[in-house]
Order: C-alpha cells, then structure tokens, then sequence
C-alpha cells in the first residue's frame, strides 16, 4: 500500500512540476504578446528574415548540444536504382566532417553540422571507391550503366567540404574508369548547394570530366513555398536560384531537386499540399528539372524537428500521407512526367537508429504495403495503380482516404507565422535561460535575441 501511495504521490508531483514549468513559459510567451500580434503585419521578406534568424540561432546551439550524427567517417551504401529493379546503384558520403552551411545554422531538419571539417584521405576514397567499382563491374553487358555517386557532407562544391586537389582526385578517379569501360555508360551523381553552382565551378567540373560522362547534381529545395522554405527549414536561397539551372544546362548537366515532405508547422493536410505545390511548380513554373526526390521526413537529434517533438509540439508524417502526395500528383501529371519523380528517406542507412534517427512507423499490414510499394519505386503507370488500391485498402481508423478525393487546403501562413513566432520563443528560453524562474528578466533575455535576428537572418 505505501508502495503505491509513494508511486501516485511522484505522479502527482511530476505533473505538478510539468504544469508549473508549461506556466512558465506561457507567461514569457504573454509577454510578446504585442510582437505576436504585430506578426501578420510584417512584411513577408521582413518576417523571414527575422524568422530564419532566430531558427539560425536556434539551430547552432542545437548543433552545439547534440552534436552531428555522422560525418567523421566515410561511408558507403547501395540504392535501388530508379529504372532498374534488377540493380542497386553504389553511393559514397565522404567524411568531410560537416556542412559549411551549417555553421551559421544550416537547415532545421539536418543533423549535419558540429564535427570539425576534415580533409578525406587519398586512401579512404580509394577504398571507397574500390567498393563502388566492385558493385558497378557486376553489371558486363555492353552499354550498361556504372554509376559514381558521391557527395561530400554538405556541398560536393563548398570550400568548407572538399579542397580542390581532393575534388580533382576524385574526377580523375571516375574518369580513369571511363578510360577503362569504355563500353560503359559511367555516369557521375552528386548533391551541392545552389550558391557554389557558378560558371567557373561548372566548367572546371565538366572539363575534368569530359563530354562523355553525364553528370547529375541534386540541390535540396524542400519546398518551393518562400515562408516554408526559409522560416522553417532555414534553407538559406538565394531569391533567383532557379536560374542557377542557365548554368547546368550550358554545361549539359542535369538537376534533381529534393523536396522536403512532412515538415513542422504544417498540419497533416498542409503536409500533403506543400508538397504536391511545390513538384507541381517545378514541374510546370520554375523549369523543365531533370528528377525530383520526395524526401520523406525523419528527425534526428540536434534538429528543430527532434526538439520539437520531444516537446510534444510535432509528429513525423504517416506513410498513408506520403502515398496520397504520389497519388495526387499521378492523377494529374503525364507518364514522362511522373518518371522524374522518386520518393526517398523511408529507410535508414545502417547505423542511423543507433545514433538516434527515427523515421516512418509502420503499424499495421496494409502500411506495409504501401511502404514496400514505395521502398521498390520507379515511377511506372503501373506501380502508380498498385499503389491507389493499396492506399485504397487502409482501413478507417488508419487513415481517412476520402481525403484523397477532396481539395487540398491552402496553407495557413498566417497561423503557421503565429505559431512559429511562440515556439522559437519558447525555444530560446529555453537555451538561454534555463535556470531563470522569472518569466520577464527571461523574455527580457529572449527580447534581445528578437531584436539581433534581422542581422542574423540576413542572406548568405
């Protein structure tokens, strides 16, 4: 009996202490109130440039806390390839050490960011390099695909990532094989950010390579929408990179651009809507991209995402819902079209659960379904058909499918300003004052990062 008195009277205590630390910052957040009101009066630009500073600022003390998931080591995995399901296709990420975005923030999702830069040994991407050749020599028949992809953690083209002389050593290495296959169609993929694409980087890169290898780079947009893009993710573009795409095209490069699906702020129907939006313009309005990567949503610790769901304020996205973005968009885009589109992010690579990442719960036998269907997706009439009915057999309490029939909603930015506005509060205080007791001496504390984020927020 003691024993279960003692065990209600901690239950009572630890809610107690809950509610009063909830109180807590409630009566920092009253005490914005006037900002917040004020929020929907700013200017959009001026509102994301105060925004993206205080996530800025936000995530560098994340980054800071947790540390980065990986990037110390060289690793090496195998992707389905998109055409072929016969084949996997070998992908190299560089133990460069982090992301030199991310040293003034980076992007809310990514856990890349904390480990010191460090310059990839000859012999690490030569043992690399071994194990991709090993995996693209399976392929003998004559015209065959040998596919090199390899990125570096953050921009294959950043400065802070990769020196020149190791960016050459690469090029040199997938074109020595070219010499060696000629019979081969060897194709070089990698990722950068927009701003290390310029004329300079994009001649030296196709002269080291030369004219018979095609070459692809992907760029993370995660949406297309600028408040979306720049307040929540902190992606950091520059307003006219969509013509960075002159650039590839003169050098005959193509472009695949991720799209980020499931982010916070966005409730579960704006989920789908942001993402449907944002492939719909890059299909149609902003130019004739060569693939789109649906990225599904996973959180990982030291990112907005992590920090907000520990604190109860965000969930990761169903994979019903990824399925009913990939639906949409078939039923409304031609076969060539839908052939540019791929889903990824619904698995780990090997080692990412221990460090911390979760991703997509799977809970009953027809989410399976739809999760193998994607996990094997090449973009086919038939696979788009397979997966309706697949969608079509969740069950009610599992998913409303009906949605799928109805409008997509607009987005609501003015709650999503609100909204982000009393998190990232919240979220300050929580960094820079953890022990205050006093809600005004902590918004006083908070008040002077607000005033400081304009400066922080600004471009890159």
């Amino acid at each position: 009996m003691e024993t279960k008195r003692n065990g209600r009277t901690e239950l009572i205590a630890n809610q107690e202490s809950q509610d009063n630390v909830s109180d807590f910052y409630d009566a920092v957040i009253a005490e914005f109130e006037p900002e917040i009101e004020k929020v929907n009066n700013l200017d959009q630009e001026e509102f994301i440039t105060t925004a993206r500073g205080l996530l800025r600022t936000i995530m560098i003390k994340l980054r800071h806390k947790f540390g980065a998931i990986s990037g110390q080591e060289t690793a090496y995995h195998l992707l389905p390839d998109p055409e072929d399901p016969n084949r996997e296709n070998p992908l190299i990420v560089l133990g460069t050490g982090h992301c030199g975005y991310a040293e003034m923030g980076g992007c809310s999702m990514c856990s890349f960011g904390e480990s010191a830069t460090r310059d990839v040994s000859e012999q690490e991407i030569d043992e690399a390099f071994e194990m991709a050749k090993k995996s693209n020599d399976q392929y003998t028949a004559p015209g065959s695909q040998a596919v090199f992809n390899i990125n570096a953690i953050g921009s294959f083209f950043g400065i802070s990532e990769l020196s020149d002389e190791r960016r050459k050593y690469i090029l040199d290495k997938v074109k020595g094989y070219k010499k060696e296959h000629q019979d081969k169609n060897v194709v070089f993929v990698t990722e950068s950010r927009f701003e290390d694409i310029t004329e300079e980087s994009m001649a030296v890169l196709r002269e080291e390579l030369g004219e018979e290898i095609p070459i692809e780079i992907g760029f993370g947009v995660e949406s297309t929408n600028d408040l979306v893009r720049e307040a929540i993710v902190g992606k950091g573009l520059d307003s006219q990179w969509q013509k960075k795409k002159e650039i590839l095209k003169k050098y005959k490069i193509d472009c695949a651009l991720h799209m980020m699906f499931g982010l916070p702020f966005l409730n579960e129907r704006e989920q789908v809507a942001d993402s449907v939006n944002s492939v719909r313009d890059c299909l149609s309005k902003t130019g004739d991209y060569d693939r789109i990567l649906l990225m599904v949503m996973n959180k990982k610790p030291g990112t907005l995402v992590d920090a907000m769901a520990k604190d109860g304020k965000y969930k990761l996205p169903n994979v019903a819902q990824a399925a009913e973005v990939v639906i949409r968009l078939g039923r409304e885009i031609s076969a060539k079209e839908l052939k540019k589109i791929l889903v990824f992010g619904l698995v780990f690579p090997e080692g990412a659960k221990e460090a911390g990442a979760e991703g997509l719960e799977i809970s009953t036998s027809e989410e399976q379904r739809i999760m193998d269907i994607l996990l094997n997706w090449r973009s086919t009439s038939e696979e788009l058909i397979a997966l309706e009915a697949a969608f079509h057999a969740l069950q009610a309490n599992t998913y409303d499918i009906s949605l799928l029939d109805e409008p997509l909603p607009e987005i609501d930015e003015e709650r999503m300003k609100v909204d982000m506005l009393k998190q990232y509060i919240k979220m300050l205080t929580d960094i820079y004052c953890p022990n205050e007791k006093d809600p005004k001496k902590a918004a006083a504390a908070v008040r002077g990062i607000l005033e400081l984020a304009p400066q922080m927020g600004g471009s890159i």
